[in-house]
């Protein structure tokens, strides 16, 4: 037997074992006996080599689960089949260069190897990502409360691993994009944009934003509240409110006061009439004013002055109601005189045939019967030291006199110091501490029964 270079194996029977080896070539054999050798047999053998690594595998490499995928080699030279191998949770099977797959929902690695009798190549890896559908967009930025005609502007930040978006709109609203914003023309009705995130895996869930288109608003109706009014009074004007209204522009008149975007106002009336007027707005439409006449009245001035045991009050006409009070309660009297009733203070409220009314300052009675007499520096009388003061000074009493009541009072009559001074040692001289602004003052001592007054300065 003679066998090809490189194989092995040796016999002298009708048969023999080789080794092959890595090159083909041709067996021979011839049969011998003591008379020679026959002629030669021959046979020739071929040597197949294992199969080589498949090509790189061709496929997406990002699948989403359950999608139905291609993965596939080029045909290896010598191979009489393929083993595929795949990712956890992933199917399929085939023993040729290609293979269908149901994408699974973990990651992993594909794999194939080529054989034949010879036996298994190396083999050829890829990496596979399960995908998946994208996120929920974020809220969406742009106005809420938009107006019929006008164009606007929607948008949210961009989502991971979204490829495109879909947008939906309002009835009778217009504009179209496949990203995360959009520009769109404003209908007449109000209604919700919504808009989801695309990929290959999915549609994400909605994200949505009501949007509000208003509606238009009629004029409002009559204004309730007085016109003929006094100058310085609070008066509320309102009106009925007004559908699809979000607030209310009101105007007054020169030198009133007062401000408000609802359907009612309160105001201080100024020293003229005018037009109060309003209208009803929302953030599209504003309505016609309506608007009511009004007529500002006077008010009193009264003060009150004393004459003798009497108070006064002026000025008065003869169509104005008096009211006169005493320390602050109602005394009889409805003319412009009343009789001094007691110590104390004294106001008058007069009411004009408007309505329109006030109250004098208060005049404090010192005495019910004849007035003080107004003394001097005089040492027979009391005196005042320093006069003009700055705050203090003292009094010092005719002799033999150490116990005084000293009162002072403002020019309005109002008291704004009183006290009891007793025997100090017989000490004539007492001490005054004022705290009160500059001006003209009035001191007031009674003591021996007789009470005398003199005027005070302070600086």
């Amino acid at each position: 037997w003679t066998l090809p270079n490189g194989w092995s194996g040796s016999s002298t029977s009708t048969s023999i074992n080789a080794i092959a080896g890595t090159t083909s070539g041709t067996v021979t054999v011839r049969a011998n006996n003591g008379c020679g050798s026959s002629a030669i047999q021959s046979r020739s053998v071929t040597v197949s080599p294992t199969p080589v690594q498949p090509s790189a595998i061709s496929g997406t490499s990002t699948a989403c689960p359950n999608a139905s995928v291609v993965y596939s080699v080029t045909a290896v030279n010598g191979a009489t089949g393929y083993n595929w191998s795949l990712p956890s949770g992933w199917n399929g099977v085939s023993s040729t260069n290609s293979i269908i797959v149901s994408a699974g929902t973990s990651s992993g690695t594909i794999s194939v190897t080529a054989t034949n009798g010879c036996g298994t190549g190396a083999a050829q890896t890829m990496a596979l990502t399960t995908g998946t559908a994208p996120a929920r967009p974020g809220s969406i930025s742009g106005i809420k409360t938009v107006c019929t005609g006008s164009q606007q502007t929607y948008s949210f930040t961009s989502v991971a691993g979204a490829t495109s978006y879909i947008w939906t709109l309002p009835s009778g609203w217009s504009g179209a994009s496949n990203t995360n914003s959009i520009t769109v023309n404003v209908g007449s009705t109000s209604g919700t944009i919504s808009a989801v995130s695309v990929n290959g895996c999915g549609i994400s869930a909605a994200r949505n934003k009501s949007l509000v288109v208003p509606k238009a608003v009629v004029q409002p109706g009559s204004i309730t509240g007085s016109v003929a009014l006094c100058n310085g009074s609070t008066q509320t004007y309102s009106v009925s409110a007004v559908a699809n209204a979000t607030s209310y522009l009101w105007s007054l008149p020169n030198g009133w006061t007062g401000s408000s975007n609802t359907n009612s106002i309160n105001v201080v009336v100024g020293s003229t009439g005018g037009v109060v007027s309003v209208r009803a707005e929302n953030a599209c439409f504003v309505s016609a004013f309506r608007t009511t006449s009004t007529s500002v009245k006077p008010v009193p001035n009264p003060t009150v002055a004393r004459s003798g045991n009497n108070l006064v009050v002026s000025p008065v006409i003869s169509t104005d109601v008096l009211h006169w009070f005493f320390n602050g309660n109602t005394v009889a009297g409805t003319n412009d005189t009343i009789h001094c009733v007691g110590i104390g203070n004294y106001s008058c409220m007069v009411t004009s045939s408007f309505g329109c009314n006030a109250t004098s300052p208060v005049i404090y009675m010192v005495t019910c019967g004849p007035q003080p007499r107004m003394g001097e520096a005089d040492p027979e009388v009391f005196s005042i030291f320093p006069n003009p003061a700055q705050g203090a000074f003292t009094i010092t009493l005719p002799e033999g006199n150490s116990t005084a009541t000293v009162e002072v009072y403002d020019p309005y009559g109002n008291l704004v110091y009183k006290h009891d001074y007793a025997d100090d040692n017989h000490q004539p001289s007492h001490q005054v501490q004022l705290d009160v602004a500059k001006g003209i003052y009035f001191v007031n001592v009674r003591t021996g029964g007789e009470t005398t007054m003199q005027k005070l300065i302070i600086e």
